[in-house]
């Protein structure tokens, strides 16, 4: 019986890297037809800067994703599941390349797979990258907005709707409230490390300052991109609170790999008007590609840390031992 249990094992394991491994094939390549797809209007639009320019941008965007990867380390400390800085940066930073393979949720899927293997429950993880979003949609609707009503922009006539998604978001964040929804959700998936969870408010306030500070560097990455092109420094408070807003926008529209399409058409709705349309969606363009650099790079660093850790998943099941169960 020992033995037929070990067998069994083994071949589970085996499934689950073949399959870790045929996600990882699908994410590169939904991330290289992205490349190859776009590449000659990116390539051209390139060509319209300098290279201190992108590779500011990049620098940029990668200090807004270290923010993010902060964000989402305080929601995990808000339900009681603690990662050192190293692990915490390893498992977000490779996780959340794969938002690139359509739909939100494989994000999410990957960071709780990778979490494991620090001993994380998956149920937990996933309840943290899931209250992670909401903290970057309210975040993001509120660095936009703010922005994009003092500039007096239109786009905020045009998609008015996130201003209730983004309430309801906030509704959702409320601690108790939260608490009260994984507690359910713990006794309906029968997952014990939900059904006793704590929700701090104290984390998940910190949560939201990190995100606020991804906005604005996410925001900086931007407007270094539209310099050249304007003279108004108003126009640079208008393209850094117009990117924040096409974020939220491309992810209310879940269906679409990191919000491609929707994030550019806020872009353009935004600043078309100032830089001229097809400039405007030239700068969307590189900016996505600077991007997609900055998550490669950091996953790259993570994707290394990982390694020289050595670390191995845990056995799947049902979340015993709390927050640490897997």
């Amino acid at each position: 019986m020992p033995a037929a249990a070990s067998n069994a094992s083994r071949r589970r394991a085996a499934l689950l890297r073949a399959v870790r491994i045929g996600f990882a094939v699908v994410v590169v390549a939904c991330i290289a037809w992205f490349v190859i797809a776009s590449w000659s209007d990116v390539a051209a639009a390139l060509a319209q800067l300098h290279l201190a320019v992108v590779a500011g941008a990049v620098l940029a965007a990668m200090v807004g994703i270290c923010f993010a990867m902060l964000s989402w380390r305080a929601c995990m400390r808000a339900l009681d599941a603690t990662l050192p800085l190293g692990a915490s940066a390893s498992t977000y930073f490779v996780g959340q390349l794969a938002k690139y393979v359509p739909g939100s949720v494989w994000a999410v899927l990957a960071q709780a797979d990778l979490a494991a293997r620090h001993g994380i429950g998956r149920s937990v993880t996933a309840a943290a990258s899931l209250a992670q979003m909401l903290v970057s949609v309210l975040s993001g609707m509120l660095v936009g907005g703010v922005g994009l009503l003092l500039a007096g922009s239109e786009v905020l006539l045009t998609y008015w709707w996130i201003a209730p998604a983004s309430l309801l978001c906030a509704v959702a964040l409320w601690p108790p409230l939260l608490q009260l929804v994984l507690r359910l959700a713990g006794r309906v998936l029968r997952r014990d490390a939900l059904r006793e969870v704590t929700v701090r408010p104290a984390p998940m306030l910190a949560a939201t300052g990190w995100c606020a500070l991804m906005w604005i560097a996410f925001g900086v990455h931007f407007a270094l991109l539209i310099a050249p092109l304007v003279d108004d420094p108003g126009t640079l408070l208008l393209a850094g609170s117009a990117y924040a807003f096409a974020w939220v926008a491309g992810f209310v529209i879940i269906f679409l790999p990191a919000g491609a399409g929707a994030r550019e058409g806020v872009l353009v709705l935004a600043l078309g008007g100032v830089i001229g349309v097809p400039a405007a969606l030239s700068m969307a363009l590189v900016s996505r590609f600077a991007m997609l650099l900055g998550d490669v790079v950091v996953a790259g660093v993570g994707w290394l840390g990982l390694r020289r850790m050595g670390l191995r998943p845990q056995p799947t099941g049902a979340d015993a031992a709390g927050p640490r169960g897997t």
